[in-house]
């Protein structure tokens, strides 16, 4: 009975979460991705690397625009938006 009570609730927080735009389709493929892959845990860590690295590179453009205006190296942060952008496709590429 414990197992229904908490499958209801889960059911019910995803709904509002459709709802409200916070997930959509490719919430749906990441949990079909996940439930093939017989438990191991391929997804989370799919998505723990790709939150690692954006972070990281997050942190690096912080670091290269918290410089006053003319010693900001605009090549290395280009080249660092270039890789976020190209990490977060490489993710959605189904």
């Amino acid at each position: 009975e414990a197992i229904t009570e908490l499958r209801a609730q889960l059911h019910a927080h995803l709904s509002s979460m459709y709802a409200t735009g916070a997930v959509d389709a490719y919430f749906q493929q990441l949990q079909e991705l996940d439930e093939g892959s017989a438990g191991t845990g391929y997804v989370a860590e799919v998505l723990n690397i790709f939150l690692n690295d954006g972070d990281r590179i997050l942190r690096d453009i912080d670091g290269l625009l918290n410089k006053p205006l003319h010693e900001v190296e605009f090549s290395k942060v280009d080249a660092l938006v270039q890789q976020l952008k190209g990490s977060s496709s490489t993710y959605d590429d189904d």
